[in-house]
């Protein structure tokens, strides 16, 4: 691991100074708010700024994993304050019945921050942008087909056409909608939050006997 920069900027030991973050609930917000963005500008009238869509999609894939990091810091304070500890198993299954498609959407986030494709679960994913023609413009081009004129109508329909993001894979037949896949996350993530206060012990258990763990005599 490299060394820490001596440079530190003053408020590095003031994160309070940085985030206006308080509760997961704070970091749904910003899940929500890319959610509605997204499908707003995506649903536009042509042209459609696909490159601020497809931020849009990466921002929301990072907020729905963050979501994820603060419940479960918040569960653990909470388990921690009533001597108990959080049961990290049933806390994965519980995120599993709320957030089916978040390997994803972690797979999304973290290809997105590291450079590098970090798989969990998805496999050999891909991202589509998929061209929606109106039917007349489909009459245009069929017109245009084989003809030398045909790449430039395709460009002139294309600049006038609708959009939209799915996700695939080869040895998978279900094909993820992105504007279903994000309400999925900013849905699930609520009800997730909403079914998991961090004064409810559903999710605790009691800590490990140290004792026992060292093999020592009761």
């Amino acid at each position: 691991m490299g060394r820490r920069r001596n440079d530190r900027h003053e408020w590095a030991d003031e994160p309070d100074r940085l985030l206006f973050h308080e509760r997961a609930l704070d970091v749904w917000a910003k899940l929500d708010w890319e959610t509605n963005e997204f499908k707003g500008r995506i649903s536009s009238a042509p042209p459609i700024d696909i490159d601020g869509c497809v931020y849009l999609l990466q921002s929301a894939c990072i907020s729905a994993v963050a979501v994820i990091d603060w419940l479960r810091h918040d569960l653990q304070q909470a388990a921690g304050g009533a001597g108990t500890v959080l049961d990290e198993g049933s806390f994965r299954l519980e995120v599993d019945v709320w957030l089916p498609d978040l390997s994803l959407a972690r797979a999304i986030a973290n290809t997105f921050k590291h450079r590098e494709y970090r798989d969990e679960g998805w496999g050999a994913a891909e991202a589509r942008l998929i061209t929606l023609f109106e039917p007349e413009q489909h009459a245009r081009l069929d017109a245009t087909h084989g003809t030398d004129r045909f790449s430039e109508a395709f460009a002139e329909e294309a600049a006038e056409a609708t959009f939209m993001i799915a996700f695939g894979r080869k040895e998978d037949r279900r094909e993820v909608n992105a504007i279903d896949f994000m309400q999925q996350l900013s849905a699930g993530a609520l009800r997730l939050l909403d079914a998991n206060p961090p004064d409810d012990d559903r999710l605790f258990k009691p800590p490990a006997d140290s004792s026992a763990r060292r093999g020592n005599p009761r």
